[in-house]
């Protein structure tokens, strides 16, 4: 075994081993769903627990095992600078994701490559009514064809938003209407393709939702499913009708320890989802001693 396979193998032992802890999200529960005919899927978790990694290793292992050939996948921020700073080779795909499948990440203006095949594409939602009105992201043949020996050939689309709004404190430049501009979008990719589960009895679209938070997401769940989760419940939910899951996803015992021990705990305000439910480190208070005279 040569060095690169071991430390490989490190890692994914190391992932594998968190997962069990509870401290990340297993991209199995999507392909359950999706095998079922749920094509929207909602997301809702802390920071640092693998929503993104989610998004993207499922379009990865539909590559790895379809073609990369026949999945496209379109990545979704809110405005031009966060692309812009999601589009650098180190922060363009996870770490762990570069580890897991040995890829060696590049990009070329909106596109990110792993070993030189198309991964995915990144737009803005805020330039929705200039690029996705301009450009034409629709192949009504992409769905439903079939190889030389006449079997059918599984395609796929993967979409990914993983920022519903502006962070307090950014620059209050006006951003629109995420939803609005996420359907300019959606519109623009998949036009009036029919849903291929019942057609060709497989999922041919995966499309996830990416926040930190209900309240996060709330204004732009309403608009599209005409549903809002409660914060406090967490669990999944099914609705079938819009072909839809959501899961406001419970911070673990394990994922509290974690956020526990890190540096930030102790300072950031308990306001933040992220910290709210944590109990601080208090371990550095040492217990008063009192003297008898």
């Amino acid at each position: 075994m040569d060095d690169v396979t071991k430390i490989l193998n490190e890692v994914k032992q190391a992932r594998r081993k968190k997962r069990e802890m509870g401290l990340y999200l297993n991209p199995n529960l999507t392909h359950s769903y999706a095998g079922n005919g749920y094509s929207e899927f909602v997301y809702l978790a802390v920071r640092g627990i693998g929503k993104t990694v989610i998004g993207l290793e499922t379009a990865i292992q539909l590559k790895n095992k379809y073609g990369w050939e026949n999945v496209k996948c379109y990545y979704f921020r809110l405005t031009d600078t966060s692309i812009k700073a999601l589009l650098t080779p180190e922060k363009a795909v996870d770490p762990y994701l570069v580890a897991k499948y040995n890829m060696t990440i590049t990009k070329k203006r909106n596109q990110v490559f792993a070993n030189g095949k198309l991964l995915y594409e990144a737009y803005p939602l805020t330039s929705a009514a200039n690029v996705g009105k301009g450009i034409n992201m629709y192949d009504c043949n992409w769905f439903g064809q079939k190889d030389k020996n006449g079997k059918l050939i599984k395609r796929y689309i993967v979409t990914i938003l993983d920022e519903f709004m502006q962070d307090e404190g950014v620059s209050k430049k006006s951003i629109g209407d995420p939803y609005k501009q996420y359907m300019i979008y959606r519109e623009a990719i998949f036009r009036d393709a029919e849903r291929t589960f019942k057609k060709y009895h497989y999922n041919g679209a995966i499309n996830f939702f990416l926040a930190n938070n209900v309240s996060e997401s709330a204004n732009f769940l309403g608009q599209m499913l005409n549903y809002i989760p409660n914060p406090n419940e967490h669990k999944v939910v099914k609705l079938t009708r819009k072909h839809a899951i959501v899961w406001n996803i419970p911070i673990t015992e394990a994922k509290k320890d974690k956020i526990k021990a890190s540096f930030n705990s102790a300072i950031i305000k308990s306001d933040d989802p992220n910290y709210s439910d944590v109990e601080r480190d208090l371990t550095m208070i040492k217990s008063q001693i009192t003297y008898r005279w």
